[in-house]
């Protein structure tokens, strides 16, 4: 009898101990989870900054290339109206005489 109550208090404390075992690793495992969570939250925060930073840095080059092309374009205009200056040819329709009505055939 006394050898089967010695049993009961070893199966006991067998259970206690893997019991004890078992909810630290239940806490280690609940905190590995937490910091899983925790790393894919900023990971995905970082994507998002991420994504608009580049969605930035394309406006930036867009608006850069645009820039650039109405600088050509100005360039361009500057370039022709001087050269119809130089050639001494009407740069705008303003500039045309309008036809003298006084002058004209009845």
């Amino acid at each position: 009898m006394l050898k089967q109550l010695i049993e009961v208090f070893k199966l006991v404390f067998t259970f206690a101990d893997k019991l004890q075992r078992l909810e630290a690793n239940v806490k280690e495992h609940t905190e590995q989870i937490r910091n899983l969570a925790d790393t894919q939250a900023r990971m995905y925060y970082e994507f998002q900054l991420q994504q608009e930073r580049e969605a930035r840095e394309r406006e930036r080059e867009s608006h850069a290339r645009k820039e650039e092309a109405l600088r050509l374009e100005n360039q361009m205009l500057r370039e022709r109206l001087e050269r119809s200056e130089r050639l001494g040819l009407p740069t705008s329709p303003a500039d045309q005489k309008p036809p003298d009505e006084k002058s004209g055939k009845e």
